[in-house]
């Protein structure tokens, strides 16, 4: 049966079987329930019932529980047993109104009982009731088929735009101007509002970035995938448009330049409050220097060779709030052998059981007990930790590092 759906509950045109030995009752009952708009069967016999059901799969049943050969209890327990037939609401007809009886048709699965001889008012008031249940269940089931249907269709989209995104992130193990990265990349959900990247500017300098859209799901993942475009080599260069219309690429902009520069094109209307932490940097090979920009971020992590960890940094703003806001560069030494450590707060900030942070302090032990294992080995480490910390492999935010080693040569 076709299920409108609406808010209003339609019984017109529902099927009723009645099944009864006495075709006087037979035939007041049909002509009653026919006023009302239904459609209905008449079976005489619980044989011939089961034959009518099965080919018509009414939308409700009156069962007379006293009849010759096969009682009414003995046809109901065969369409409960019918898969085909099983979910049809059974109102019991009877002229018992022992509690025993009333019991066994409830037993036997029965919704519901009318005493003979009929209150043709109560008797529709409960015909009516249970054909809106039955349509109510039938309705929900089909809303949830087709909910299910678009989700199905919802996860599919948003796991090839996940793949999509994690395509956009640079390889794993590349290295540039001997300089070794690797990272760790664990969306929260589907798609994530982290994301980062690494690139050459000229032989004697590489930028990188991690940042994390504030939120979660597809609004952030959309502003980390634009971000991702813009944020590249040619974005880090100081331009000047010539008179001729040609463009003078001048200058490597300093990280807080780029990162002041993000924040007036990233500026949140009215309608949002998207905004976005990051950390942009810099390292000077041929200086020995990495120079970074901290906006919202977590402190990064540093590691000089042959010391323990220990993080640097203040805060900031985040990118995207208010307009015109001034950032500030960091400058440390980075020798061969020196290692860095950027991460989104999803790390620091991933929960325990008993609700406790993994801290910054359990990610600097982590990682002074796997500086032997290199880059690969303490992101390994890494997610070891917060695995365990977290109990299961599903974490509340995005999950992001990005770890950097000067090579030794």
């Amino acid at each position: 049966m076709f299920i409108e759906l609406t808010n209003e509950i339609k019984i017109e045109n529902s099927i009723i079987l009645i099944v009864d030995d006495v075709p006087q009752n037979l035939q007041i009952l049909g002509k009653m329930l026919s006023s009302k708009g239904l459609k209905v069967s008449a079976a005489s016999n619980g044989k011939m019932a089961l034959t009518i059901a099965k080919s018509t799969k009414p939308d409700l049943i009156l069962l007379d529980i006293q009849m010759p050969g096969m009682d009414g209890y003995e046809v109901n327990s065969i369409l409960k047993a019918d898969d085909e037939l099983k979910e049809i609401p059974v109102i019991f007809l009877t002229a018992r109104t022992d509690s025993d009886d009333i019991v066994k048709g409830f037993e036997s699965g029965g919704l519901d009982y009318i005493v003979k001889p009929y209150n043709f008012k109560e008797l529709y008031a409960r015909v009516k009731t249970h054909l809106e249940l039955k349509h109510s269940k039938e309705r929900l089931k089909l809303l949830n088929r087709r909910l299910g249907m678009a989700y199905e269709s919802l996860k599919a989209d948003l796991e090839a735009a996940a793949k999509i995104q994690r395509a956009l992130l640079p390889d794993i193990t590349k290295e540039i101007n001997n300089i070794s990265f690797r990272w760790l990349f664990l969306p929260s959900v589907i798609l994530s509002g982290d994301t980062f990247n690494y690139f050459k500017l000229d032989d004697e300098n590489v930028a990188f970035y991690l940042l994390d859209v504030a939120g979660h799901g597809v609004p952030s993942s959309l502003l980390s995938f634009t971000l991702n475009k813009v944020m590249t080599a040619e974005l880090s260069f100081e331009k000047k448009i010539l008179a001729d219309s040609t463009i003078e690429t001048k200058r490597i902009l300093k990280p807080y330049e780029m990162v002041s520069m993000i924040n007036e094109k990233f500026q949140a209307d009215n309608d949002s409050i998207t905004y976005f932490t990051i950390i942009y940097g810099i390292i000077s090979t041929k200086e020995n220097k990495l120079t970074f920009c901290q906006a919202g971020h977590p402190s990064p992590i540093i590691i000089k060779s042959g010391s323990d960890a220990f993080s640097i940094g203040s805060s900031g703003f985040p990118v995207g709030m208010l307009p015109g806001l001034e950032y500030e560069d960091t400058e440390i030494d980075f020798f061969p052998g020196d290692k860095m450590f950027i991460y989104s707060d999803g790390v620091t900030e991933c929960k325990d059981s008993e609700n406790k942070n993994f801290s910054e302090g359990e990610l600097m032990r982590v990682i002074d007990n796997n500086t032997s294992r290199g880059l690969s080995g303490i992101l390994s480490s890494i997610e070891q930790s917060l695995v365990k910390w977290r109990g299961k492999n599903e974490f509340e935010d995005d999950v992001s590092i990005l770890a950097i080693e000067r090579a030794v040569r």
